[in-house]
């Protein structure tokens, strides 16, 4: 084995270019919104036709249309009717229309009184569909029922049909759930809910529906059982009454045309990590027709349902870790379960290690391990092998208080072949295998490392300080991309020779992501911007300021540099050369912002008016 040490051999200087001239952006139309509220401008959103004709804004007051050329008024539809019970339409000083609770009263409401408010509607898209679903918690006026789906026109405010058949509201489960958010504190309710209680009744309904344009089939997870409701006429054409428990996550096949079914706890039950440790309504998997909801095989797994972060990493979503891969079907909770997709029958599953008792207060360090390697018949996993202090989440993240390896199994034999040597206070964050490597990074000192797939022998290892591998990593060719603290290295696959040692972040800030963009690297910061290099020399190209994480959506003529908050500054980017062409700027007072290709307009909810603004390309 041989061990490469860091190397820093070179040094540059940052060019940064900033919007600072008048920019490209002219005013088209502003239009003024009769469904307004302060309470829920953060919940306002935008959605443009896919022809580009028109804009449609939402929020749980009521739809508005308008048409993108001149902002003319096309269509409204309002949520909310006069003389329904809690929930009233009522118009402030400024003849503006909101909703109030308990008769207008001042008074700050209880969290459970808030929740209860704004939990009666919730609007999700339907791609591709020039429409939207409304689901309404029992709103008087709106189909009649105490709970509905409808799908809406978004070009004309029209209402195509509602269903009424299915009961899925949290109405039903209100109980525990106030009873739950009464006892915390409102800066506690993400935690407990899974979402803060403004975004709560979205998180909901999304945890529980699954929208399938293509089949033109809308799959609720109802408390009848999983429910599928036909788009075109809102009709149930099935419901899985096996299913009724509640269910934490369904998969789709469309090679075999089968819906897989995990039970764990219901969409309702608050995410508390002692809770769900010790207490699931189902362990429950099926198998199912996904044209005729048939259960064509039930099964079990064993421990219990748990989402994991991959890495660690803040920006990779917090989601379970069930896979399909050779017609088995791998589970990764606290242990790994293997099932035959046919049959359902368990083929295998692990014992080793203590990543559960490691988790019963909290989702525990093994909740960020880098997922499982499935490699053929071939599963790598880390697992913690011993505790060696009590700890605790540290700013989101998870405690390094433990001892583990990394092991490889047969998954055709459920064999252990090899385990590797512990590993002390650091976690496994990136793992693949390319050229015949196993590579690994580590969140510590012991930085990357490739090892033999088949025996687990150390081939070579790159250290680094005690910080450890930042991001994600990044592959390209046979070149090893990775971050760590103020530096970039790109290492050699094979060998892990230092190619280059790039002094990082001066622009960028502390390191979020790394991207190939027109095969060189961009280099993007968690708060303050981008910066982008040559993979050839090191060399810096350019630099942008954004102040966020930025998330690029890249076109022919341009890049767009969207914010993942509505108030922050959006940007146009010269797509040979990132300069910057364009710029909305960052405002405290926008709410909702979306962009539009087909015209080329940005659509922005400010206070009480819709504005459309266009992009007329270069600056002067």
């Amino acid at each position: 084995m041989k061990t490469i040490h860091r190397v820093v051999f070179f040094t540059m200087t940052i060019l940064c270019f900033e919007a600072s001239a008048q920019d490209s952006f002219q005013n088209v139309w502003n239009a003024k919104m009769n469904f307004f509220d302060k309470k829920y401008a953060e919940v306002t959103t935008l959605h443009v036709s896919d022809d580009g004709k028109n804009i449609t804004v939402l929020n749980p007051l009521g739809l508005e249309v308008f048409q993108v050329s001149g902002g003319q008024r096309l269509a409204e539809s309002p949520c909310v009717q006069n003389g329904s019970n809690k929930a009233k339409r009522t118009s402030g000083s400024s003849g503006s229309k909101g909703i109030t609770v308990g008769g207008g009263k001042k008074e700050k409401l209880t969290l459970a009184e808030e929740m209860d408010a704004l939990s009666k509607i919730v609007h999700i898209p339907i791609p591709g569909k020039n429409a939207v679903l409304r689901f309404n918690y029992g709103i008087s006026g709106l189909g009649g029922s105490k709970e509905s789906i409808s799908r809406i026109d978004i070009e004309t405010g029209e209402v195509i049909w509602t269903n009424n058949e299915l009961s899925w509201s949290m109405e039903n489960a209100k109980f525990l759930m106030k009873f739950l958010a009464s006892k915390s504190r409102d800066k506690n309710t993400a935690a407990i809910l899974g979402a803060d209680w403004l975004h709560y009744p979205a998180f909901y309904i999304n945890s529980l529906t699954k929208v399938l344009p293509d089949r033109d089939e809308l799959w609720v997870d109802s408390f009848l059982g999983l429910a599928c409701v036909d788009l075109s006429t809102g009709k149930v054409k099935w419901v899985a009454l096996e299913t009724a428990l509640g269910l934490s996550h369904i998969l789709y096949d469309q090679e075999s045309n089968s819906i897989l079914a995990f039970g764990g706890n219901p969409a309702w039950l608050p995410k508390l990590p002692i809770l769900s440790n010790m207490f699931q309504l189902s362990k429950g998997i099926f198998r199912i027709n996904a044209d005729t909801g048939e259960i064509i095989w039930k099964s079990g797994y064993n421990k219990n349902y748990r989402e994991k972060r991959e890495g660690g990493f803040r920006n990779q979503p917090l989601q379970p870790d069930i896979r399909l891969s050779n017609n088995r079907i791998i589970i990764n909770f606290n242990q790994i379960e293997v099932f035959d997709f046919e049959t359902g029958n368990p083929l295998i599953e692990t014992s080793t290690g203590k990543d559960a008792s490691m988790s019963l207060l909290g989702y525990g360090p093994a909740s960020e391990f880098a997922f499982p390697l499935i490699d053929g018949d071939m599963l790598y996993r880390s697992v913690i092998t011993s505790v060696m202090a009590f700890g605790a989440a540290v700013a989101g993240k998870e405690p390094n208080n433990f001892r583990a390896v990394l092991e490889a199994y047969n998954m055709a034999t459920g064999e252990l072949l090899w385990t590797t040597k512990e590993f002390s206070r650091q976690k496994i964050n990136n793992m693949t295998i390319r050229n015949g490597l196993l590579l690994l990074s580590f969140d510590g000192n012991e930085g990357v490392k490739a090892l033999n797939p088949k025996t687990g022998e150390t081939l070579w290892a790159f250290e680094t300080s005690k910080k450890g591998i930042a991001t994600k990593w990044l592959l390209v060719d046979n070149k090893l991309i990775v971050a760590e603290n103020k530096n970039i290295h790109v290492l050699d696959q094979k060998s892990g020779k230092v190619l280059h040692t790039l002094n990082a972040g001066k622009s960028a800030g502390k390191f979020s992501q790394l991207k190939l963009y027109k095969n060189n690297l961009l280099v993007v910061g968690k708060k303050k911007g981008m910066e982008w290099y040559d993979l050839k020399t090191g060399t810096l190209i350019t630099a942008v300021k954004t102040g966020y994480a930025a998330e690029l959506l890249e076109y022919t003529d341009k890049v767009l540099v969207f914010p993942k908050n509505p108030s922050g500054r959006m940007l146009i980017l010269d797509p040979n050369n990132l300069n910057v062409l364009g710029e909305v700027k960052k405002s405290g007072k926008r709410t909702a912002l979306s962009w539009c290709e087909t015209n080329s307009n940005v659509y922005t909810v400010q206070k009480k008016k819709v504005e459309a603004r266009h992009f007329s390309g270069l600056r002067n």
